[in-house]
């Protein structure tokens, strides 16, 4: 990684600490460099307002859940079981989420927040989790989900999977208990099935 990437994560990491545990108002852009440790100068460098640096970091805690949501995708042999595979995904989004509270809390915070452009939102579910309309897509085709508007169905389906880890980050006595991980992924495929 080289300096400047380095600052670079260094101020988004700053950010996200400070955007969850202070909120947007908290988090101005001279304490963000501060725990950044960096001039404020240097996130201007990065970021052109606190705006950017929001959209960015938004898109790339969405990158990472994509990542690891389709990475066990590959030890799949047959993608052809939708279920399976729509439960492979969740499974790996709801583990990511664990490992992963702050930038969760992130999320639940950001999520239908107008401190987010609406243009990034729509960018991180059409082309950085773009594989997830396309699961929907081919399950309608298939006839296995039923059929709903698709940025009603992917904001309900990301509502369910926010609410599920948040629960299950609450409960970390409940997060790998079988009873809860099947009951959680049951009601999700039951929203969605035939």
């Amino acid at each position: 990684m080289t300096v400047v990437s380095n600052k670079r994560q260094q101020l988004l990491d700053a950010a996200l600490e400070l955007l969850v545990e202070q909120g947007i108002q908290g988090a101005a852009t001279s304490k963000i460099a501060k725990t950044a440790g960096v001039a404020t100068g240097t996130l201007f460098h990065h970021f052109h307002s606190k705006q950017e640096l929001i959209n960015q970091l938004y898109l790339d805690i969405k990158s990472q859940l994509a990542e690891a949501m389709t990475k066990p995708l590959l030890e799949i042999e047959d993608l052809s079981d939708l279920k399976n595979t729509t439960k492979t995904m969740w499974n790996a989004a709801i583990d990511w989420s664990i490992a992963n509270p702050l930038k969760l809390r992130f999320f639940l915070q950001f999520y239908h927040s107008p401190h987010l452009d609406s243009e990034i939102r729509a960018k991180a579910m059409n082309e950085i989790l773009g594989f997830i309309g396309l699961l929907l897509k081919q399950g309608v085709e298939r006839g296995i989900m039923a059929e709903y508007p698709e940025d009603l169905i992917l904001d309900l389906c990301q509502g369910q999977f926010l609410s599920t880890a948040a629960f299950l980050i609450e409960n970390p006595d409940k997060a790998f208990a079988d009873e809860y991980r099947h009951a959680a992924f049951s009601v999700f495929w039951n929203a969605i099935r035939i």
